[in-house]
């Protein structure tokens, strides 16, 4: 299972996982998109029109999604631009491997194939390519990724902020 978490609006870009899902060659995999906003009906829509409406799953809002990391194998991250993506650190501490863009904040997080892959967000071949290679290797990057965000965790900022504070 793919996952993608965040609002479904233009900015998140989803439409590129549809898209990159449909290139893909195992058929059973699926894409879940948790998150609400404008575009939900246009890309069930996408999904439809491509032949994979059956493997994409627009969920809505959630409050389960830490639950939702667990059963996933790829975090994908297709957006624009973004700060410091919580949605990536949390990917990351529920051990996903992440297949993104080469954007601001996961460029800060991602180390390509250590704990994920990037891609050119208009380039679905190679998408649909670094998706196949994070599932195949997905335990290997697990280890890596929840070492990684272990920095981002509330116990290591609380030791920084004590350290600064206790100068």
């Amino acid at each position: 299972m793919i996952l993608s978490v965040g609002e479904v609006n233009k900015n998140k870009n989803h439409k590129v996982g549809i898209k990159a899902l449909a290139k893909l060659n195992e058929k059973n995999i699926y894409y879940v998109i948790c998150g609400r906003g404008p575009l939900i009906e246009a890309h069930e829509e996408l999904a439809y029109k491509l032949g994979v409406g059956d493997r994409v799953v627009l969920t809505g809002y959630r409050t389960d999604v830490a639950d939702i990391y667990k059963m996933a194998d790829v975090f994908l991250f297709p957006s624009f631009r973004e700060g410091l993506p919580v949605a990536v650190m949390e990917a990351m501490a529920s051990g996903l491997p992440v297949v993104c863009g080469k954007i601001r904040g996961c460029a800060d997080l991602v180390m390509p194939d250590e704990n994920g892959y990037f891609f050119e967000l208009k380039n679905l071949d190679e998408c649909a390519k670094k998706l196949e290679k994070a599932i195949v290797e997905n335990n290997m990057l697990a280890v890596h990724n929840k070492r990684k965000a272990e920095v981002y965790s509330l116990n290591s900022i609380m030791k920084k902020y004590e350290s600064v504070y206790k100068l």
